[in-house]
C-alpha cells in the first residue's frame, strides 16, 4: 500500500505538477484504514482465519484471493502503469526541452532521470516474490489435500525475504551509499546523545556595556574632547 502511494505521489508531483505536502493525513489513512479494514472483512460471514499452510491465516480460498492476491495485483499493475507514463512524460520532457533552459536546469533533469530510473524495477521485483506464494496458493485451491513441499518451501522464503530485499533495494543506491560513512553516524549518535546544546545569545549593543573608569595611566585610555 506504501507503495503504491509513493508511486502515485510521484506520478502527480511529477505529471501533474502537483503538491502533496500538505495531504500526508490522507495517506495515513489509507495506508492503515485499508489494510485495517480488508483485515478485518473476513470476520464477517464467520471467522475465516485459521490454518492456512505453514501460517495461520485466511483458511477459505474465495476470501484469501477476495482479500488479499487480487488486490495485490490489481495493485501491482496500476503502479506499474503508473511508473511507465510518469517515465515517458519526464523522458519526453527533458528531450522537448533539451538546450532551451540553463546548465543547471539540465543538469537537474538528468539528476531526476537517473532517480526514476530504479523505481521501474521495484514493482516487478516486489511482483517476483509474490508469484511462488500465488502458485502455491493456487495449487492449495485446487488440491487442498495434496500440498507440494518445493512450493511451500520457495512461498515461505520468498515471504519471509520480502523485508530484506525492500532494505536492499531502496538503500542500495548512490545516494544512500554515500551516506553510509562512520563519520555519519557519529553525528548522527552524538545529536542523539547530547544532552546540552549551544546556548545563542545577543551581542551587547553600545548601550548595554556600562561605562568603564580607567585609570590615567592606563593604556587602554582614550581621551575624547566633547564640547
Amino acid at each position: 500500500m506504501w507503495m503504491f502511494m509513493i508511486t502515485l505521489t510521484l506520478h502527480l508531483s511529477q505529471v501533474n505538477d502537483k503538491k502533496l505536502d500538505s495531504k500526508e493525513w490522507v495517506f495515513h489513512i489509507v495506508c492503515w484504514g485499508l489494510p485495517l479494514l480488508a483485515s478485518c472483512v473476513p470476520f464477517i460471514d464467520d471467522n475465516h482465519y485459521g490454518p492456512s499452510g505453514a501460517w495461520c491465516w485466511i483458511d477459505d480460498t474465495a476470501w484469501r484471493f477476495g482479500a488479499w492476491y487480487v488486490p495485490l495485483f490489481v495493485m501491482l499493475l496500476v503502479i506499474i502503469v503508473l511508473n511507465s507514463h510518469m517515465f515517458y512524460v519526464v523522458r519526453k520532457r527533458a528531450k522537448n526541452t533539451g538546450g532551451i533552459y540553463s546548465h543547471e536546469t539540465e543538469h537537474a533533469q538528468e539528476r531526476l532521470m537517473a532517480e526514476l530510473k530504479p523505481l521501474r524495477l521495484y514493482p516487478y521485483l516486489y511482483l517476483a516474490l509474490n508469484i511462488f506464494p500465488l502458485i502455491n496458493r493456487i495449487q492449495n485451491a485446487a488440491d487442498s489435500n495434496n500440498p507440494i513441499f518445493a512450493l511451500t518451501l520457495l512461498h515461505t522464503i520468498s515471504i519471509a525475504s520480502q523485508g530484506t530485499v525492500n532494505a536492499c533495494a531502496f538503500g542500495l543506491n548512490k545516494q544512500t551509499l554515500s551516506e553510509l560513512r562512520w563519520c555519519n553516524f557519529k553525528l548522527q549518535l552524538k545529536s542523539l546523545c547530547m544532552c546540552k546544546t549551544d546556548v545563542i545569545g545577543e551581542y551587547e549593543t553600545q548601550e548595554d556595556v556600562p561605562d568603564v573608569a580607567l585609570a590615567p595611566d592606563s593604556p587602554q585610555l582614550l581621551t575624547i574632547d566633547q564640547d
